[in-house]
């Protein structure tokens, strides 16, 4: 092969040599391609972060305790009355006698949904029973033998589970609960799990003993349950239909700007999203020159 091109070169005038023979040369070798480059250049950006109260209806907060985060939560509360009528039909409107036995159940229920939650984890928390006997007489009918005397027991349960809470009991053996007084129990809450909300079940039981009053059937037991300095470790809120709007602006530096026009191509963005919160929802972003452009 050398010895051809070598031969056919010399025939060929001075002026057409070098081309001629660079012509042999590169038809026997392929011609390389021009080089392509793929230049990574990161251009600063920012991250913005969302504070978790954001996304949290605004009975939600959040507060740290003994360097612990904790979510605060506003007190969940109800009231619940039950008139002497209802807790004892056989009693007799105005009629002065001795007050019959009865037997009464109710419960007060506090749902979380009123309060745009659906349940959380408490730390800690207290909880206030408040029953005040706003009737004529006590419904305990105090007597030192306890199989004589009334009682008044109360539960608090998980609404969404059933699970006792905290439970308590009157009794007439030991105490009293005289006409309209109003007596405060006090309960701590400690790692507890609350869903739904929660159930007081309050069970009352009158026995006869003789005792004439004048009978109200209108007049009430009044039962108010207060779950107070709620102190939480997680929180699962209804966020259903409100939508949260965060923007920010990234200025960067008008020499950077112009290195990025003159040099670069095409590029795009990388996101990343961090989070330790459990979301269900959809997440739309935008990006743009200025926020007219954004909104226009």
């Amino acid at each position: 092969m050398q010895s051809i091109i070598g031969l056919v070169c010399a025939r060929l005038p001075r002026v057409w040599l070098a081309a001629a023979c660079l012509g042999l040369a590169l038809g026997a070798c392929a011609v390389p391609e021009a080089p392509e480059w793929d230049v990574d250049t990161i251009v600063p950006f920012s991250s913005e972060p969302l504070e978790i109260v954001d996304y949290l209806p605004g009975s939600v907060g959040t507060d740290t305790v003994n360097g612990q985060s904790v979510f605060t939560v506003e007190p969940q509360q109800g009231t619940l009355g039950f008139s002497l009528g209802q807790m004892c039909p056989s009693c007799i409107h105005n009629a002065i006698l001795p007050v019959p036995t009865f037997e009464y159940v109710d419960s007060l229920e506090v749902e979380f949904s009123d309060f745009d939650l659906a349940g959380f984890e408490v730390v800690q928390a207290t909880l206030t029973l408040t029953v005040v006997n706003g009737l004529n007489f006590d419904p305990l009918r105090p007597d030192p033998d306890p199989g004589a005397a009334g009682f008044l027991e109360l539960e608090v349960r998980d609404l969404g589970t059933g699970a006792l809470l905290r439970d308590t009991v009157l009794n007439g053996a030991t105490q009293s609960i005289p006409g309209n007084t109003t007596t405060d129990i006090t309960f701590s809450l400690v790692d507890a799990t609350i869903t739904d909300g929660f159930q007081v079940v309050s069970h009352v039981f009158s026995p006869a003993d003789g005792q004439t009053v004048q009978m109200d059937t209108a007049q009430t037991i009044s039962l108010q349950a207060v779950l107070d300095g709620l102190q939480v470790a997680a929180v699962i809120a209804f966020v259903d239909g409100d939508t949260l709007d965060e923007s920010f602006l990234v200025d960067i530096d008008q020499d950077v700007r112009d290195e990025v026009r003159e040099r670069v191509q095409s590029g795009g963005f990388e996101l990343e999203l961090i989070h330790d919160l459990e979301l269900v929802g959809d997440f739309e972003m935008s990006i743009a020159g200025s926020p007219a452009d954004l909104f226009s």
